[in-house]
């Protein structure tokens, strides 16, 4: 994930990676479908962290200067329908 706060370019989300990987390493990432995680709220929408880049939120960001970035919704407790959106620059 990119950082909430940073350039447009960066807080563009392309997908998520399926498995932790080290610097080099190929890395399957998923635009869209279900991505198993943990600690999910059922049926609520999650966002780019404003808090801790690379993280996700159900509280989206609310500063000037940071972006908006819908990332998903929680299907269930272990379970995020990834629905990328574009970022949108708060101001």
């Amino acid at each position: 994930f990119p950082s909430h706060d940073r350039s447009l370019d960066q807080a563009y989300v392309v997908g998520f990676a399926d498995t932790s990987k080290g610097a080099g390493e190929v890395v399957k990432v998923l635009v869209t479908g279900i991505e198993a995680m943990t600690g999910l709220d059922a049926g609520d929408h999650y966002f780019l962290s404003a808090a801790s880049a690379g993280a996700i939120t159900t509280t989206p960001p609310s500063t000037a200067g940071q972006y908006v970035v819908r990332v998903g919704e929680a299907t269930s407790s272990s379970e995020l329908a990834i629905q990328l959106e574009p970022p949108i620059l708060l101001s």
